[in-house]
């Protein structure tokens, strides 16, 4: 028995460790492809079910105003999904997209942007 939960222990935290490397790849290929300022993000099928119209929404007006760039919205996007959640809302995109400008050095002009911004459109991203 404790041969079984060690095992399921090591494969949680090998499947943990795969996904880590692989938004780390993916971020590093997408940084290499998001040189071009009027990229336009396609979500994919299951991306759209969990993301909302304004959450999509949101995230291109983060990135048309400076506040996110392309690798920064990938990141977002990869974290929200791992989220535990049928539907993300958008206080969890604003919790998300806050602590992924405060993980980067140099962001604070985008953090205060985004608490900004977030004030000001937050009546319209309730309902």
């Amino acid at each position: 028995m404790r041969r079984a939960r060690r095992s399921a222990h090591a494969e949680r935290a090998i499947t943990s460790a795969v996904r880590g490397l692989c938004t780390f790849v993916a971020c590093a290929l997408i940084g290499a492809l998001a040189s071009a300022a009027a990229a336009l993000r396609i979500y994919a099928d299951s991306e759209a079910v969990r993301l909302s119209p304004d959450s999509r929404g949101f995230l291109l007006t983060l990135e048309r105003l400076g506040i996110l760039s392309a690798v920064q919205r990938e990141i977002v996007i990869d974290r929200l999904l791992a989220l535990d959640a049928e539907e993300l809302d958008a206080e969890q995109l604003k919790w998300v997209v806050l602590m992924v400008l405060s993980s980067q050095p140099g962001q604070e002009t985008a953090f205060a942007q985004l608490e900004d911004l977030s004030a000001a459109i937050r009546p319209r991203l309730a309902h």
